[in-house]
């Protein structure tokens, strides 16, 4: 998410989603607590918001690959799970498991890598085209490109996705064009 994007919301207090574990300091977990978390500020290299725990005054700097949204009223949706002990605030990963997924990253670990790159520098990008560094192609400026030479079989690793429903085929010419469901995107960090 572009955390700037969140500018409006600086000072205002805030519900994390997913809810932060607790723990004691003998490292027993305490009963989750819906606390209200300020939002202090945005900073810059890198992009990071500054939260602070109205409740226990602790302190956390998330960066933009931490933070899935904001939903109103006050939600703010994490792509990480915060845990909370006297010592200090923690935070690790969340990732749903998808047997699907988990498998396309074993098939194509290059390709969804390189998506994800791409879909960081332009998180509104959907579609896509396949092409060979050697043909001669007027891009419209909004897809995104993938070539053979770099990926094998390209193009059974988009019939693939396209038969989880994650690409749609989209061609209108010569060129193979797909365009990615959110779902898809979202999956990529878009």
């Amino acid at each position: 998410m572009n955390i700037k994007q969140l500018h409006k919301q600086v000072g205002t207090d805030l519900r994390l989603r997913p809810l932060p574990i607790r723990r004691e300091s003998n490292g027993g977990q305490l009963p989750s607590s819906d606390d209200l978390w300020r939002l202090e500020t945005i900073l810059d290299n890198p992009a990071r918001l500054k939260l602070k725990n109205l409740s226990t005054h602790h302190v956390v700097e998330l960066q933009s690959d931490n933070v899935r949204g904001y939903q109103s009223p006050d939600f703010l949706l994490l792509r990480c799970e915060l845990t909370i002990s006297p010592t200090g605030i923690s935070f690790e990963p969340v990732h749903k498991h998808n047997p699907v997924f988990a498998r396309l990253e074993t098939q194509m670990p290059g390709l969804l890598d390189e998506m994800r790159s791409d879909l960081a520098k332009h998180p509104l990008s959907r579609e896509f085209v396949l092409l060979e560094r050697t043909w001669a192609y007027w891009a419209s400026g909004d897809e995104l490109a993938y070539h053979f030479e770099e990926h094998k079989d390209l193009s059974n690793k988009c019939h693939i996705l396209a038969n989880h429903g994650l690409i749609v085929d989209i061609t209108r010419a010569n060129v193979r064009r797909f365009r990615m469901s959110e779902e898809f995107a979202e999956y990529l960090g878009a």
